[in-house]
């Protein structure tokens, strides 16, 4: 690892000078005013993470381009190796997963990381507006994940020079809109159709487990692809690298357990968002017994006041959480197989969505 270069930030907010290496991007002091000789980056597991690369040339591709944030399944009892990073598929080839990628066209190019596209997916499946935000301090590209990238916000930390920096507006920042901007010749706009297939399955029939997605749109295309929304599975029998079951449907019932599309997509963008971590939690109305299913804004901010949606009671919980029927559905799902969940959380298919 390259040595590090610590410089002076400006103060804490206990008023205590401030450190940044701007080497390796990250916090080089104690929070008390006390310089270290080496940055966290140094001593932090996810930056030992390799950043396999790949180079999407726009003017050499003959086919359509289309990429996605490839993450793990709300639900997923297959035993696999799944390939997680950015998903790339050009023309007819098998599709590739990187987890740092450069679009070129010409002298033109953009950079970004599997970090971003994760959290341009929590970002855009929240109904939160991303912008391009560079540092005007450094011109780094900046990039908002975790809490940052649910909640727009004035006040930004420059990972590059560690200096704070301020927009007019609260926004979310995030590199991969200046593909969109940049390129804007060859990316098309995003083309959806809802599924209009059910699926009725129990798992018993699939000893080789199932997996579950929601609709995960692509967030750069340059050719006009149609999507469809609605809730993916896939389920196997013999050979756990061919599911029998690779489609998208509208309504899905397994074991005689219903899951709906919407709740399964927003269950997987807060699973992409570590700071709502064990804060997911189902609630019923004491009075009517209704499943608490908490969107918008509210699918963000865990609270312990709560309303129930058909009667208008208002519930209290011990601690804050985001009340939704998912974390239910799926103790519910797990009681119904003796296959175990793979357990995969998003930290351990994108560390760095935990660092500063």
């Amino acid at each position: 690892m390259k040595k590090c270069n610590i410089v002076y930030v400006g103060k804490n907010r206990n008023g205590t000078d401030r450190y940044w290496c701007t080497t390796h991007h990250a916090p080089a002091g104690n929070g008390k005013g006390e310089k270290f000789h080496t940055c966290l980056a140094q001593s932090n597991p996810a930056t030992d993470v390799p950043q396999d690369s790949l180079t999407v040339n726009l003017q050499e591709e003959s086919g359509n381009i289309a990429l996605w944030a490839y993450v793990p399944a709300v639900y997923d009892t297959a035993k696999m190796d799944s390939a997680f990073g950015i998903r790339v598929q050009t023309g007819n080839e098998a599709d590739k997963f990187c987890h740092l990628l450069q679009i070129t066209n010409g002298d033109q190019q953009v950079s970004f990381d599997y970090t971003a596209a994760v959290s341009y997916l929590a970002s855009n499946i929240l109904n939160q507006k991303t912008a391009y935000l560079e540092c005007p301090h450094c011109g780094f590209p900046h990039l908002d994940k975790d809490w940052f990238a649910a909640n727009p916000h004035k006040k930004h930390l420059c990972s590059g020079c560690g200096r704070n920096f301020y927009e007019k507006t609260a926004e979310i920042g995030n590199p991969i809109i200046k593909a969109n901007g940049l390129f804007s010749e060859f990316h098309f706009p995003a083309n959806f159709v809802k599924a209009t297939r059910k699926l009725s399955i129990k798992q018993q029939d699939f000893p080789l487990g199932i997996s579950i997605w929601g609709f995960n749109p692509a967030f750069f295309c340059t050719g006009p692809e149609t999507e469809t929304e609605g809730i993916h599975v896939h389920a196997y029998t013999q050979d756990n690298s061919r599911p029998v079951i690779d489609a998208t449907y509208s309504e899905v019932e397994i074991d005689g357990i219903c899951l709906d599309a919407n709740m399964v997509q927003l269950y997987m963008a807060q699973k992409t968002l570590p700071y709502l971590k064990d804060q997911i939690a189902s609630v019923k109305c004491p009075d009517c017994g209704t499943d608490l299913f908490e969107t918008g804004r509210q699918s963000c901010l865990p609270s312990t006041q709560h309303v129930c949606p058909k009667c208008g009671k208002e519930i209290k919980t011990r601690r804050k959480i985001v009340a939704s029927p998912m974390p239910d559905i799926i103790e519910r799902l797990k009681g119904k197989t003796n296959l175990p969940l793979s357990g995969q959380d998003i930290l351990d298919v994108c560390p760095q969505l935990s660092e500063w």
